[in-house]
């Protein structure tokens, strides 16, 4: 019998509990690659890790180790980013203690082979001998270039140097790695070479995420990481841009904006008309009380995990050109687009109204896109094989 391979698995937070896209990913792959691998996971992480998430991710994985980062470690690394030519996010991560345990582990763990989540560790792994693989995930400096857009005062330079920075960063580790991943094709042509990068798509849980009929309390529902900037411009401009136009105030419409860690900015969006839940225990909840998902993103990369939910949780979903852009559902049967307040409006009164049976139909043909097209294990297979062919 052929022995397992070690897999070394280092990502930038710890994967569980699943309020963030990069910890939904990487929680999925490693439930896939455990059947074929002996995992052993390094996961940087800015607050403690409760024994709950710890034991979930044990389910998988062999062993584990926390490297936890001071508001020390974090204010040195990114002052002396200053003087560097490496993105600060790349600083923020890094630091010499969580290096010389990950040097002391690497060896006790035997490992063969590694798999690095993000630019912003790529630095831990960077002059090890072994196979490498890394996951960009998404091309970050395509999300901060349209966070340069809506950018003022201070930011908007802070946001130029980063976007250079991360630029040029995420094209020097083409080199560095034996085999890279992304997402989504538009990210992808922003990194040269971008030829040597393969497709490594994201999924959703139908067992976990799947329809239920229960009483509709929201006309409209937006779920996300709500400190997430992006998150949070969208929670914005669906309360202060689309909910205030006069063609939607006969409707009586109200909105839940629900997600971990609201900023104060979305927490102050609350009203009569809206509410913002902040975590729930059990997000699905969110989904199935709504009659519609809108989510008004101009901004971010990558591909939205919210949207696959809403779409597996059968509710009609509203989005831009820019998120539809990596998801490819067909517009006017799997997904309506709207890319400005009006045609939000337009799109959400067109859902509201529309006959049961034609939205049944919009909703079943959302379903089975999204069960073809987006299941975790048949789209991390190309990651097993990956690491099956070393």
């Amino acid at each position: 019998m052929t022995k397992k391979k070690n897999l070394l698995i280092v990502s930038s937070r710890f994967p569980f509990p699943l309020e963030k896209g990069d910890k939904l990913r990487i929680y999925h792959q490693i439930k896939d690659l455990s059947l074929h691998f002996n995992l052993y996971l390094f996961s940087v992480s800015e607050h403690a890790v409760s024994l709950e998430a710890q034991n979930e991710l044990l389910k998988y994985v062999d062993q584990l180790h926390i490297h936890n980062l001071s508001v020390f470690n974090k204010l040195t690394q990114l002052f002396t980013g200053l003087f560097s030519k490496k993105p600060l996010q790349v600083h923020y991560f890094y630091n010499s203690s969580g290096q010389k345990k990950l040097d002391t582990l690497i060896k006790k763990w035997d490992i063969d082979a590694i798999y690095c989540q993000l630019i912003r560790m790529s630095e831990y792994v960077n002059h090890y001998p072994h196979y490498k693989v890394l996951d960009y995930m998404d091309a970050f400096s395509l999300g901060l270039q349209r966070r340069i857009e809506s950018a003022n005062g201070i930011q908007k330079p802070i946001l130029k140097l980063e976007k250079n920075r991360v630029e040029a960063y995420q094209n020097i580790q083409v080199n560095k790695f034996d085999k890279l991943f992304i997402i989504a094709d538009k990210d992808k042509q922003c990194i040269e070479a971008s030829n040597s990068i393969g497709l490594l798509r994201n999924g959703v849980d139908l067992e976990f995420f799947k329809p239920k009929r229960t009483s509709k309390i929201y006309n409209i529902v937006f779920v996300g990481n709500m400190q997430y900037h992006p998150n949070v411009l969208a929670a914005q401009f669906l309360v202060n841009e689309i909910l205030p136009l006069s063609i939607l105030k006969g409707l009586d419409i109200n909105i839940l904006i629900a997600g971990a860690n609201p900023t104060k900015e979305v927490q102050n969006l609350a009203s009569e008309r809206v509410e913002v839940s902040g975590w729930m225990d059990d997000i699905r909840e969110a989904y199935w009380m709504s009659d519609v998902f809108v989510a008004p993103l101009f901004t971010g990369s990558g591909l939205q995990n919210k949207v696959l939910e809403a779409m597996a949780c059968k509710i009609p979903v509203i989005t831009t050109s820019i998120v539809n852009h990596s998801l490819r559902a067909e517009v006017n049967q799997s997904i309506s687009i709207a890319e400005n307040k009006h045609d939000f409006a337009q799109e959400i009164i067109k859902l509201l109204q529309m006959p049961e049976q034609e939205k049944q139909q919009r909703i079943d043909t959302a379903y089975n896109f999204v069960d073809k097209t987006y299941s975790w294990t048949k789209n991390n297979t190309v990651l097993v094989e990956t690491f099956q062919n070393i």
